[in-house]
């Protein structure tokens, strides 16, 4: 969400490869106004099968695209996003989301959209329930693309931005999110316990911070075999039939014990 992001993370976390979208400064010494962060986990990267798909330049810092395909999973789209209070930037955002989103839905793939909305998806998400333009552009957005956020354990749900006017606390709100397309909505289950680690369920949680941040970490467990995600080194299956149209397992790059 912050611009300044990529000069923060200079070093990528163990184990992750970071993808970065900022918006153009005129000069090196002109401050980031904009800025998106996408961090995947290094098993994806086997043969390179994370594809960094630049936005356009209007909407770099706003948005951070990448897509995942590994042998024999269902591919992901992951879409980090910032949207600014400008709302002309804001319907370029979700128009181009829509496409990526049709697209997907043709091809069959996953997507999943997550950041900093600067709206909210209900009424309930905002603590006086009051409605700005904004929050009507993101929920037409959402029921257009039959979006959903990602299933939580909580209700309401819990706010991710607290406004904050001489020590006390005037207004929070839920406008930090993670939706997910149909198509994948599809491939979880929904059926939810408080406090499961069930790998059969995803859940979404609001972590606190701490420090002076006005934004709470918004995060979601979903299990990647429930949506066909698997890691770059998961054995292939060869499901050819023979002659008499019989399947035949077979499997490779497979470690057998040896008693």
């Amino acid at each position: 969400r912050t611009g300044w992001i990529k000069d923060t993370l200079r070093k990528e976390p163990q184990e992750y490869r970071l993808y970065f979208s900022s918006k153009t400064r005129n000069t090196g010494k002109e401050r980031y106004s904009a800025g998106v962060a996408i961090a995947i986990s290094s098993r994806y990267h086997q043969s390179g099968h994370v594809l960094h798909i630049p936005p356009p330049v209007t909407l770099q810092g706003h948005l951070c695209h990448c897509k995942i395909s590994t042998p024999i999973s269902t591919p992901l789209h992951v879409i980090g996003l910032y949207c600014p209070e400008n709302n002309n930037t804001r319907a370029d955002i979700y128009q181009h989301c829509q496409k990526v989103l049709d697209q997907a839905k043709k091809n069959g793939d996953h997507v999943i959209l997550a950041g900093d909305f600067n709206a909210v998806t209900t009424a309930k998400d905002r603590n006086n329930g009051n409605l700005d333009t904004a929050d009507h552009m993101h929920m037409k957005f959402i029921e257009d693309c039959n979006l959903n956020p990602a299933p939580e354990n909580t209700s309401p749900r819990q706010p991710s931005f607290a406004q904050w006017n001489k020590g006390c606390c005037t207004h929070t709100s839920r406008i930090d999110d993670i939706l997910l397309c149909p198509n994948m909505q599809k491939s979880l289950s929904m059926n939810l316990t408080q406090g499961t680690t069930n790998t059969q369920q995803a859940y979404s949680a609001v972590s606190i911070a701490g420090g002076n941040f006005d934004h709470n970490p918004v995060h979601t467990r979903i299990p990647a075999d429930e949506i066909r995600l698997w890691d770059a080194k998961k054995a292939n299956v060869d499901t050819s039939k023979d002659a008499n149209n019989n399947t035949h397992m077979k499997w490779t790059n497979v470690i057998l014990p040896i008693p």
